[in-house]
């Protein structure tokens, strides 16, 4: 069901930043648009306080949180004016090499009676009873999505909804994450003292393709790329369903681990040249362009780096990862249906000439970078449209639309109901101890009736 509250608030924990948006969604000119209301984000007090994607030191976190609360608090306080603040539901994001995806098939026996229309509650009989299989040890699901459906003898239904027939039978993916790193994440919620309640949890890239990809993007077949600092999530399209999804554990911060150690800089100071001068296109750097880097001992003259060399070092990095995505694609068997091409987002998608090493190494036409859309013009708006700030937009809008246009409830409200039902129906176990009881004091009535048979019969 969509959202039928004014605001939705998404929290994007990624490896580098905690961003926290405040957003409603706005009807304007036949479309909808994000109106942002708030924007804050927090970077960490400790290093690797998030390592690729999961939480390493939960105080640190819970304390970027906070801070990045406290930047749209003020927002949130004069809507609600001199009302208590109540809790606010957040929308938060999974990402790392735990997640986990799978396909796996349902069946729905229906009513006999083959004149009976398929309906939104045969689809969540359906996905219901995929969040109770067993899964992987120390591993709980956070996505049930479909994939296509039979009816009767008909195989190959994209959305069963409206037609007739007995014997409903669904391909569904599955996507787990790990158990531990899910605690963590809600750890540093609950110690932000923020007044937060856990809403929806959305896997990275399904939130980043929220804000980034275009409608007809999806239907025609396109792969979303999103290099953050830790991972690179790549998410597959087609035919409007999400068909592929995987965490490369190659990211930003590997290039500037290596931009550090090719020319002896330490993590802050390499960062600041991939940002500023950082090129994936050595050819556009003369011999002669240097860049003078301050060392940070005073008695130290500071460093010539060639920045030819540094588009080198990026160009190498860049490669090694389209490379593993390209091995993605092949083994998704959608590589020569992306009829849309690639569309690149997350931090390190704004380094220039980065589409060329894209387009080279996995051989498509077309390479775009996404930076989020459909924003309502606006000073928040100026500041996050940016490709580092997609999952955190994207969770915004998992507030107000499905992740699947086939499904009409959230995962979480999903779960909602697997617990209300678990908890309304109590399983009938036999009473043991009453049981044998019985048995014992079955068995003494016989023996003591056949005592005083004998000692009627034989007399005193």
């Amino acid at each position: 069901m969509e959202n039928t509250e004014e605001f939705a608030l998404g929290l994007d924990i990624g490896t580098t930043k905690v961003c926290a948006v405040l957003g409603r969604v706005i009807a304007k000119n036949n479309r909808r648009r994000l109106e942002i209301v708030a924007f804050g984000e927090s970077g960490y007090s400790e290093a690797k306080s998030v390592e690729k994607g999961v939480v390493k030191n939960v105080n640190a976190v819970a304390k970027a949180v906070k801070n990045a609360m406290d930047e749209i608090t003020p927002a949130i306080k004069g809507y609600y004016q001199n009302q208590r603040m109540p809790q606010l539901a957040v929308n938060l994001n999974v990402a790392g090499q735990h997640i986990s995806r799978t396909n796996k098939p349902e069946i729905l026996v229906r009513r006999a009676a083959t004149d009976e229309v398929v309906n939104d509650s045969d689809m969540e009989d359906l996905r219901i009873k995929l969040y109770q299989i067993s899964v992987a040890a120390g591993c709980e699901i956070i996505h049930v999505l479909p994939i296509d459906f039979s009816l009767d003898d008909e195989c190959g239904i994209i959305n069963p909804i409206g037609r007739m027939g007995a014997r409903l039978e669904g391909n569904f993916q599955i996507i787990t994450a790990q158990t531990r790193a899910l605690r963590e994440i809600q750890a540093s919620i609950n110690l932000s003292n923020s007044n937060l309640v856990k809403g929806s949890v959305v896997l990275s890239p399904l939130a980043s393709a929220l804000s980034v990809l275009e409608e007809e993007e999806m239907k025609s077949g396109v792969v979303l790329i999103d290099i953050g600092g830790g991972t690179t999530d790549v998410v597959v399209y087609e035919n409007d369903i999400m068909r592929h999804v995987a965490v490369l554990s190659l990211a930003g911060a590997h290039i500037t681990h290596d931009i550090a150690t090719a020319f002896g800089l330490n993590e802050k100071q390499a960062e600041l040249l991939k940002i500023k001068f950082g090129n994936a296109c050595p050819w556009e750097w003369p011999e002669d362009t240097f860049v003078q880097i301050k060392s940070a001992s005073p008695q130290r003259p500071p460093k010539e780096v060639m920045l030819k060399n540094v588009a080198v070092v990026i160009q190498a990095r860049l490669r090694e990862i389209a490379a593993q995505v390209n091995e993605e694609l092949e083994r998704s068997g959608y590589k020569h249906k992306l009829i849309d091409g690639i569309v690149i987002t997350g931090g390190s998608a704004i380094i220039p000439g980065i589409e060329n090493v894209f387009k080279e190494v996995i051989g498509v036409d077309y390479v775009r970078i996404g930076t989020p859309q459909w924003l309502e013009v606006g000073k928040n708006a100026e500041i996050a449209n940016k490709t580092s700030y997609a999952t955190a937009l994207g969770l915004v809008w998992s507030g107000f639309k499905m992740l699947d246009k086939r499904i009409c409830k959230t995962d979480s409200e999903m779960m909602d109901i697997l617990k209300h039902e678990a908890t309304r129906i109590k399983p009938v176990t036999p009473d043991i101890e009453v049981t044998k009881t019985t048995m014992l004091k079955k068995l003494r009535n016989f023996f003591n009736d056949d005592l005083n048979d004998s000692d009627s019969r034989y007399g005193s």
